[in-house]
């Protein structure tokens, strides 16, 4: 996990839900109010986003946001809620050899439609 690194898997468990938190993006010099979130008390570090988060019952999450003590992840219902309206304005269905750049960009599309559609409250 992390940044370029190989996938990791870190145990945990989820200490809070429908939780608040302001996160900050140094790349992009911003910072976005992120609702509805699932606290864990894993270690969830900057490069996890995107990673799942999973349960005994399997993934529940998307990792989006970490503090020093916590891990926050979108919850699934929302992730998938935000896929199905990206799908329907999804037109390229290639699986070229560009597609690893082009998931990548989809994963962050995800994400920041998630993170949007929580904060119009639409998730």
């Amino acid at each position: 996990g992390g940044r370029g690194g190989a996938p990791t898997i870190t145990t945990g468990e989820v200490v809070a839900l429908d939780r608040s938190v302001v996160a900050r993006d140094d790349y992009r010099h911003s910072s976005h109010q992120l609702r509805g979130l699932i606290e864990v008390d894993a270690s969830v570090r900057p490069g996890d986003s995107g990673g799942p988060l999973v349960g005994t019952a399997g993934v529940i999450g998307m990792d989006t946001a970490a503090s020093d003590q916590s891990g926050f992840a979108i919850p699934i219902n929302t992730v998938m809620a935000t896929v199905h309206r990206l799908a329907g304005r999804h037109t390229d269905s290639s699986a070229g050899p560009d597609r690893a750049g082009s998931e990548a960009n989809d994963a962050r599309a995800v994400q920041e439609e998630a993170h949007h559609s929580e904060l119009r409250g639409d998730g």
